[in-house]
């Protein structure tokens, strides 16, 4: 929101949830998305997620396995700096 009160984006979301869905959960179901897009940007930039060079299923089973074990060690030390919006 600027100093107005207006909002500065506006983004669109086309759902195909029931009509007597709160419009709330159809928010905070859009907003998820976001989060989850750039817990994958995250994990492929600072963890090597993109980074694999395997020739099985097992393999990367491991590779992705440890990604993750990464980024969530990664998430506890910096606490919620990461995701803390700054205004």
């Amino acid at each position: 929101m600027d100093a107005d009160g207006q909002p500065q984006d506006v983004s669109y979301t086309l759902s195909n949830a029931p009509s007597d869905i709160a419009p709330t959960r159809l928010v905070a179901q859009a907003c998820g998305r976001h989060f989850i897009e750039r817990s994958f940007q995250d994990a492929k930039g600072q963890m090597g997620l993109a980074d694999y060079q395997v020739r099985g299923w097992r393999g990367w089973h491991h590779h992705v396995a440890l990604v993750m074990i990464a980024m969530l060690f990664n998430c506890k030390r910096m606490g919620n700096r990461i995701f803390r919006v700054t205004s």
